[in-house]
């Protein structure tokens, strides 16, 4: 069984655990090697840590999946940043949604992106936008399956080709 909580400070090290475990596993070959390579809990947690406190941009939330061993995975969201869905103030956006290897097809990530877009609906948002890295068909397979639809091309990551993926509210 699965719970989704807002991250508090004390979670800041999970957080940087599982970034880093599923960072590694799903961008191995998509970002550069030395990308992965530099990541590391201490640098991770503090940054982890500030967003808690001073969360950027403002009103974005940072929330965690666990289960009875912990942290599984983190999402973060809030207010769209591109400029098409700013205008149309009707949409959000999830910035990042990541969850430890070891829970991947384990029903963590669903949990997680029901309680995600139950919130942003009933903060009556219509539209929620994601990007992908076009090489990480796991997650964008995922997003798909939940009724994600591509939208158009994102900016490049890390050198990394990406799609933009939206979904109806």
């Amino acid at each position: 069984m699965y719970s989704i909580r807002p991250a508090v400070p004390d979670d800041a090290s999970a957080i940087a655990e599982v970034n880093i475990a599923s960072w590694r596993a799903a961008y191995k070959d998509l970002i550069p090697d030395g990308v992965l390579d530099e990541l590391t809990v201490p640098v991770l947690s503090r940054r982890w840590l500030k967003e808690v406190a001073t969360p950027d941009p403002p009103h974005a939330r940072l929330v965690v999946v666990e289960d009875e061993r912990g942290v599984t995975g983190f999402a973060r969201f809030g207010p769209a940043r591109d400029p098409d869905s700013i205008e149309e103030r009707t949409t959000g956006e999830l910035y990042g949604f990541y969850l430890h290897p070891d829970v991947w097809g384990r029903g963590a990530a669903r949990a997680l992106m029901d309680g995600i877009l139950a919130e942003l609906r009933d903060e009556g948002l219509e539209h929620v936008t994601l990007n992908v890295v076009a090489g990480n068909e796991r997650a964008r397979s995922f997003y798909e399956h939940l009724g994600w639809t591509l939208d158009k091309e994102a900016a490049p990551w890390f050198g990394a080709r990406q799609f933009r993926y939206r979904k109806e509210l």
